[in-house]
């Protein structure tokens, strides 16, 4: 029972980055950090289709909004997670590690090809 629900949390934070991605943007706009272009906008696009579209009210267009996005963040993040270090012949654990230390160049020996280990 205790691990019931960090197994609900553990999914719940994969559902963050598709509207937290979109906070962010206009965060940085509002800040000055960055401009806004056109396609910045399209979730805002989106939310207005719906709200216009499906006859909802504000509150159930909102929940269906994060409901997608959150999805679709679900999906995006996932995926990077589970994506990288398929092939057998690159570098995994036991493997020696390289003489430096240098945490960066144990990450790209891990996922690119290294002088044609994965032809």
């Amino acid at each position: 029972m205790i691990l019931f629900p960090y197994s609900i949390y553990y999914h719940l934070v994969f559902c963050i980055p598709g509207p937290s991605a979109f906070a962010n943007k206009l965060g940085q706009w509002f800040f000055g950090d960055c401009a806004l272009v056109w396609s910045d906008l399209l979730p805002v696009a989106h939310f207005l289709l719906l709200e216009r579209l499906s006859g909802l009210g504000l509150w159930e267009t909102t929940l269906l909004w994060l409901l997608i996005h959150g999805a679709s963040g679900y999906w995006v993040s996932f995926t990077a997670l589970i994506a990288t270090h398929h092939s057998p012949r690159l570098f995994h654990a036991g493997d020696d590690p390289a003489p430096t230390r240098d945490w960066g160049l144990q990450q790209m020996d891990s996922v690119r090809d290294v002088d044609g280990k994965s032809r």
